[in-house]
C-alpha cells in the first residue's frame, strides 16, 4: 500500500527524516538512519513478524491533549485538511473537520526511575487528530 497525499498522489518520502504514523490503536514510529531504525508502540501486544518484542516497564496515565498551532484554513483534498500559522507554514492534515484548531490525543506512560525512585513520563503513544471544541464550550468525550 503506498500513501498518498491529499491530492491523491503517491507520496514521495525520499527525503523524510522522521515519521510517527498513528492510529488509536498503534504507532509506527521511523527514522532515517545508515541502520534503520522503526518502532511499533502497541498496548494489545500485536506486532509485526520478524519483529522483537520489548516490555515496557511503565504504567499508562490516561490520556493528554495538546493544542495544535495553527488554524485549519479549508479543505486540502478528500478528507484532509490545510493547517496553516505564521511559524510553520501549512501543512495538509488527515483531517476534515469544520473548526478553526485539532487536537492531537496521546497516552503518557510513566516509570520508575530505577536510582532514585522518581516518577518519570518514559513514553508517550500518539493516538488520534481530533476537532478542538469552541473556547467557551465543554469538550463532549
Amino acid at each position: 500500500m503506498v500513501p498518498v497525499s491529499a491530492r491523491g498522489r503517491a507520496l514521495g518520502l525520499g527525503g523524510v527524516f522522521d515519521a510517527r504514523l498513528f492510529t488509536p490503536g498503534h504507532e509506527l514510529r521511523w527514522t532515517w538512519t545508515e541502520a534503520g531504525g522503526t518502532l511499533l508502540l502497541s498496548e494489545s501486544g500485536t506486532g509485526l513478524p520478524g519483529w522483537e518484542r520489548i516490555e515496557l516497564e511503565a504504567e499508562p496515565v490516561g490520556s493528554t491533549t495538546h493544542l495544535l498551532l495553527g488554524e485549519l484554513e479549508g479543505r486540502a483534498g478528500s478528507a484532509w485538511s490545510r493547517l496553516t500559522s505564521g511559524r510553520a507554514g501549512a501543512i495538509e492534515v488527515p483531517v476534515l473537520a469544520a473548526v478553526r484548531h485539532l487536537l492531537l490525543r496521546a497516552v503518557e506512560y510513566v516509570a520508575a526511575d530505577p536510582d532514585h525512585g522518581n516518577a518519570y513520563v518514559c513514553e508517550e503513544r500518539l493516538l488520534e487528530l481530533a476537532p478542538a471544541p469552541e473556547p467557551g464550550r465543554e469538550e463532549r468525550a
